[in-house]
């Protein structure tokens, strides 16, 4: 008996829902500017409060093939004017975008791709005169549809409005959004508030990873142009150019800044805290908390915020010469090496972390960093894995982890080769003897880790080197045989190797004359 009102009631709330939509739907028919207002403004209530409604795929194309294409293209394209306020335009712009991204998550891709790759223009022309929260939602369908040359460049030839009011601005009002709330996302972490902020900063710091690869990609294509194939694709003037670098590099100041107080506060405890001091977690759910800031719901790893703040951060460090950045970002390695680390974590950090990497290596200040952190021993457990391991991504990851310990055997912080390292080369040895020579991209790895072998056994001391004798006449001979199938980079890679080997060789008689 208890349940019977339930059911009264569920089913009134069906059939008045039903009755809504039936209304929507009629307003849309009914064809003037105001029905259709409130058609779209009821219709964006109804999506968000119906659940069975967003699963119902029919009704769901029905209600989208039923919303007017030419009244939604004026509200994407309103603009102030004598007749209509800033506030009014963007509060338009606003529901026009807000009814497009609901269908664009709710319709499987094929079936609205192509429509929303018409309207591209008009959802760029809206951009200038949008919120922030708007502007997100834009770039989240535009960088899903593979549009961003339409994101960063054409903005104003779309919109027909000034620089001022280009993509030059987009970029800046992202970068201000993140500025004025990544400070104050600390103490909201147990909110309610704390996942829709997040989710906004996290979309927005996608956005800029997006647009550094963008400007990089534009930058290269201009390097290597002769000048003969027209105009640059990259519209910004060199004073806008200058200008998104220091707001960039103010932004990614004040993402370490919230790294390491996210770190601090909810993972080691206090600033600075070696891993050996940290306490380690509670076996049991059960089990009293040790005090900490941290979110009731998930971790720092877990958080999508932090993989995406720590991506764009990374790519900044590796493609911007700013080496009071780079010494800051020194800060937070321990950090990185948690990230790198963390087992239990679903988000691979691995990638980005390397790229940071790169980047705070090339100062002092990183290098010492990295090898107060126990670096080496971590990146060289990730080198083995990627050994280990079969399939491109390893492959690359190994890569770049040969890169980053490259740089640190090669700056003149770290010294000479410590003996605990060199178990790469026989790792080298081992690699290249195993190496099919068809297998291209695992001859890039092996080749890599051979280079690396050959830089630690340059730089270390005579005795130690002396150790690894054989190890050098058998890498030289397995290289020398990888030769006759090389070409192109491979083979520079493996002379390279050969040469190495070979000065070793000429030091080590030079040696024994002595």
């Amino acid at each position: 008996m208890n349940e019977m009102p339930s059911s009264n009631a569920e089913e009134k709330r069906t059939d008045s829902s039903t009755r809504s939509l039936d209304s929507v739907l009629a307003l849309f028919e009914a064809g003037d500017d105001t029905s259709n207002f409130v058609a779209i403004s009821l219709l964006r209530s109804i999506l968000d409060d119906r659940e069975e409604l967003r699963e119902d795929r029919e009704t769901l194309l029905k209600c989208w093939n039923t919303i007017p294409t030419t009244f939604l293209r004026r509200l994407l394209r309103s603009k102030p004017s004598k007749k209509r306020t800033e506030e009014e335009a963007q509060s338009m712009v606003g529901l026009a975008v807000a009814i497009t991204h609901a269908f664009f998550n709710l319709l499987p891709r094929e079936v609205i791709e192509h429509q929303l790759r018409d309207r591209a223009d008009d959802l760029v022309a809206a951009v200038p005169f949008s919120s922030p929260a708007t502007i997100s939602q834009i770039s989240q369908i535009l960088l899903a549809l593979n549009f961003p040359s339409l994101l960063f460049s054409d903005i104003a030839k779309a919109s027909g409005s000034s620089s001022a009011l280009s993509s030059y601005l987009f970029i800046k009002m992202l970068l201000i959004d993140i500025r004025s709330t990544i400070s104050s996302l600390q103490e909201m972490l147990n909110s309610p508030e704390y996942l829709k902020t997040s989710m906004r900063i996290t979309e927005s710091f996608d956005i800029i990873s997006n647009f550094i690869g963008y400007l990089m990609r534009c930058l290269d294509e201009d390097d290597s142009s002769d000048g003969s194939t027209g105009k640059s694709e990259l519209q910004f003037e060199p004073s806008q150019l200058l200008q998104l670098r220091a707001d960039i590099s103010e932004t990614m100041s004040l993402t370490i800044e919230h790294v390491r107080d996210r770190f601090d506060a909810s993972v080691a405890g206090a600033a600075g805290l070696h891993p050996s001091a940290r306490t380690a977690p509670h076996p049991t759910s059960s089990a009293v908390r040790a005090i900490s800031w941290q979110s009731a719901d998930v971790s720092m790893s877990d958080d999508p915020l932090t993989l995406s703040e720590i991506r764009a951060l990374a790519l900044w460090l590796r493609e911007d010469d700013n080496d009071a950045l780079r010494r800051e970002a020194a800060g937070i390695i321990d950090v990185l090496f948690y990230l790198y680390s963390e087992a239990h974590s679903e988000v691979d950090f691995r990638s980005p972390v390397l790229i940071a990497l790169e980047g705070i290596l090339t100062v002092p200040e990183g290098v010492e960093s990295f090898l107060n952190e126990d670096g080496w021993s971590i990146l060289s457990k990730g080198l083995q894995n990627a050994l280990n391991s079969d399939g491109a991504r390893a492959e690359a990851q190994g890569v770049d982890t040969v890169r980053v310990l490259l740089a640190v055997v090669e700056s003149e912080v770290t010294g000479p080769s410590k003996e605990d390292w060199m178990n790469v080369v026989g790792l080298a040895v081992k690699e290249m003897r195993g190496s099919p020579s068809k297998d291209v991209k695992r001859l890039d790895l092996h080749i890599a880790v051979s280079q690396l072998a050959v830089e630690l056994l340059s730089k270390a001391p005579k005795g130690l080197r002396k150790k690894y004798a054989s190890h050098i006449s058998i890498l030289g001979q397995l290289a020398r045989a990888k030769l006759a199938a090389a070409d192109g980079e491979r083979e520079e890679g493996l002379m390279e190797v050969i040469d190495g080997l070979e000065a070793l060789d000429i030091r080590k008689s030079q040696s024994a004359s002595d």
